[in-house]
């Protein structure tokens, strides 16, 4: 297989391949019961401006961080999109013991969606954007495609997905935890 064969695949099926490396991740985390934490506490989780505002920023540091993942050929994305998986999985089974199968759904789909679509996406464009990085590095750095893709419509729309998932986590999530939490 040649250089271009590859970009070709890479390009046409990165969200299938980063997908995969997050369901199987999300899954392990998910059956694996003895991984090793400190128990999660659902009698402290609070939801107000201030974990709307944490919540966004580390958002936006992942989806940064992510995005310029293209400058090590996103072997970084893979890495983060592993562990998120894990990490969501594993969560996920913790709040089944805590809140159940029903109550755990309704508080984590709202913003796992977005949040899992805007961290897709933003490696999806971030693969592009390595093979940007690296015309433009063989160009002797005169090819600009990398940087009119980098400040582009697209990234600002992933932005603002980052924007309404941290809404979404913040008050939508808040607000259906504070009404499970009244039963």
């Amino acid at each position: 297989m040649n250089t271009k064969t590859v970009v070709v695949f890479l390009n046409k099926n990165s969200f299938l391949l980063y997908s995969i490396v997050f369901i199987i991740s999300f899954v392990l985390g998910l059956t694996n019961i003895n991984l090793r934490s400190r128990d999660i506490s659902l009698d402290n989780v609070s939801f107000s401006n201030d974990s709307f505002f944490k919540i966004l920023l580390n958002n936006f540091l992942l989806g940064l961080s992510l995005l310029l993942g293209f400058i090590f050929f996103n072997i970084y994305n893979v890495i983060i999109i592993f562990f998120n998986g894990l990490f969501w999985g594993f969560y996920l089974n913790k709040f089944f013991s805590n809140l159940g199968l029903l109550n755990s759904i309704i508080l984590f789909i709202p913003h796992a969606i977005l949040e899992y679509y805007w961290i897709i996406s933003i490696s999806v464009y971030s693969t592009k954007l390595s093979f940007d990085f690296y015309k433009f590095l063989n160009s002797g750095f005169d090819d600009n495609s990398l940087f009119k893709n980098l400040v582009s419509i697209y990234t600002l729309k992933l932005l603002s997905l980052i924007l309404l998932s941290a809404i979404v986590e913040s008050y939508v999530t808040g607000s259906l935890f504070n009404l499970l939490n009244t039963r």
